[in-house]
């Protein structure tokens, strides 16, 4: 069944500007595991509250449009695709944007 909108959250990097660490291969499930643990390079926070619970609003908004009765008939509507980062802050960041037919 297509639905109205779709999200695919995964990843977590290090906010702090002089850190590289990144890993790719945690999933969203796994998220609350990582909530203000210290980066294994650096010591920064992984992933503060603020953006945590961003998380969470994003993946419910999503629901909520796949539950409103209107969603199915806009399936033929062209998607976006859009690779975000955030800062720690909760505030999102749109790193890249591209219209997907």
């Amino acid at each position: 069944m297509k639905t109205a909108a779709s999200i695919k959250i995964s990843g977590i990097k290090c906010d702090n500007p002089s850190c590289d660490y990144t890993n790719e291969e945690v999933a969203l499930d796994e998220y609350e595991n990582w909530l203000n643990k210290p980066c294994p390079c650096c010591g920064e926070n992984l992933l503060t509250e603020d953006d945590f619970n961003t998380v969470k609003l994003m993946v419910a908004m999503v629901q909520i449009a796949n539950e409103a009765p209107q969603a199915a008939n806009n399936i033929d509507e062209p998607m976006i695709e859009a690779k975000i980062s955030m800062d720690g802050s909760g505030s999102i960041n749109v790193d890249e944007m591209k219209i997907k037919d």
